[in-house]
C-alpha cells in the first residue's frame, strides 16, 4: 500500500505522455498487461517498486510507494516544466 495521487494535466496525446514517463531518470520497466510505468531508484532491487503511474484521460495516477520527497519533488518539477496547468490531488 502506498500514497495515491491523481496528477491532472494538460497535454497534446497519450504518446507525448509516455515519452515523458519513459524519460524519467528512475523509470526502470513498463507492464504491458497492467499499463503501469514502474519506477525504482538505483538502491531499490526488491520485489516492489519505488512508484507506479498509470496515464489518465486527464493526466496520471501515481502510487508513491517509497520513492521519497526528493524524489517526489523532482517529478512535479519535470511535470510542471512539461506540462501546463498541473494539479496534484491527494487520494
Amino acid at each position: 500500500m502506498g500514497y495515491e495521487y491523481r496528477v491532472k494535466f494538460t497535454c497534446e496525446s497519450v504518446a507525448q505522455v509516455d515519452e515523458f514517463l519513459r524519460a524519467l531518470i528512475c523509470f526502470d520497466s513498463f507492464d504491458a498487461e497492467r499499463q503501469t510505468y514502474i519506477y525504482r531508484t538505483s538502491g531499490n532491487r526488491g520485489a516492489m517498486p519505488d512508484a507506479e503511474m498509470s496515464i489518465e484521460p486527464n493526466g496520471l495516477y501515481l502510487c508513491d510507494y517509497g520513492i521519497g520527497m526528493h524524489e517526489f519533488g523532482f517529478l512535479v518539477k519535470k511535470l510542471l516544466s512539461y506540462f501546463t496547468s498541473v494539479q496534484i490531488e491527494e487520494l
